[in-house]
């Protein structure tokens, strides 16, 4: 199986995929194409040694490399080229049995997906390879193209997402900071681009999602924090895998090794990652961020089933560990 997470930045795709990934069965890849579009010369493995010397992605670069149907390269440049938001139309449009070249593209890039799949399937020992490039355009690649994909939509409550974006905006840590000139002033209008970007992604996620909704799962981050052995659980249930030895460590309260992420939200760098938010002190957000929130997103938080009333507490589930 290839398992796909799609979300928006900071809705908790990498805890998710840690929590996953530490299922006997799932090879967690972390952020597939941010691995691929920053190097395996230059980028750093979750288990702190450079992709190209990582023991793991350096044997699966090298399976891609030994094929001589397989170009790496080509495979890192298709991957990284489809899954921007501008290859949205395309893939839309094309058809794994069509014979234009736009068709052609996408079935050249389902072959070497396929291959690259196998190729970490045969490294790890694990039969499920977990993604969580989050972008929606992989995830509609997936669902068209990879007969044996499966999709995890994670909505995450946009007044959460807008104060994780706020706690991060002065040191520039959120790509609201690193990307629009929004200084002084104009800074609250950072957090209007977010709550618009958060509101008409996950409206992209659902259209997606359509295409075979038996084959996509819709779960929201707070259920996940709150009571993380149900949402496994459910996730075990409809997807047709066995997620039990994940249950019983997250019952043993146990941390979670970051393994083999290419990439993904920096918590992957920590080796160790303990998810236990009864212990977390939630941070209050400035009221103006709910209101930013629920002024664009509340057509979503309600079918989401966020009420409109807040109580202006932010959590996070995620703890790194010594």
């Amino acid at each position: 199986m290839y398992l796909y997470i799609m979300s928006r930045p900071h809705s908790g795709s990498t805890i998710l995929d840690i929590l996953l990934g530490s299922s006997d069965s799932v090879a967690s890849c972390g952020e597939i194409i941010m691995g691929m579009e920053r190097g395996m010369e230059t980028w750093t493995c979750s288990c702190g040694e450079i992709l190209a010397d990582c023991p793991v992605w350096k044997t699966v670069r090298q399976r891609i490399v030994e094929d001589p149907g397989t170009d790496w390269d080509e495979l890192v440049e298709a991957s990284v080229r489809q899954g921007h938001k501008t290859h949205l139309p395309s893939t839309f449009l094309a058809s794994p049995s069509g014979t234009g070249e736009r068709d052609r593209f996408h079935q050249r890039l389902r072959d070497g997906t396929m291959k690259l799949a196998d190729a970490i399937r045969s490294v790890t020992g694990r039969k499920v390879v977990l993604d969580s490039s989050k972008l929606p355009s992989r995830g509609l690649f997936a669902l068209k193209f990879l007969p044996d994909a499966r999709l995890i939509h994670i909505v995450r409550d946009p007044r959460n997402v807008l104060a994780s974006h706020y706690w991060r905006f002065h040191i520039g840590d959120t790509y609201l900071a690193q990307r629009r000139p929004w200084r002084g002033p104009l800074a609250p209008l950072a957090f209007v681009e977010a709550a618009l970007m958060w509101f008409f992604g996950n409206l992209l996620f659902e259209i997606i999602g359509r295409i075979d909704p038996k084959r996509v799962v819709h779960i929201r981050y707070e259920d996940l924090r709150d009571d993380p052995a149900s949402v496994i659980r459910r996730l075990s249930r409809e997807l047709g895998l066995d997620f039990e030895d994940v249950i019983e460590r997250i019952d043993r309260g146990e941390t979670f090794d970051t393994g083999h992420m290419m990439g993904g939200n920096p918590v992957r760098t920590e080796g160790k990652v303990a998810f236990d938010p009864g212990k977390e002190k939630a941070r209050e957000r400035p009221a103006f961020l709910s209101w930013i929130a629920i002024g664009v997103c509340w057509p979503l938080m309600l079918r989401y089933g966020y009420s409109l009333r807040s109580d202006r507490r932010a959590g996070n589930g995620a703890k790194k560990t010594a």
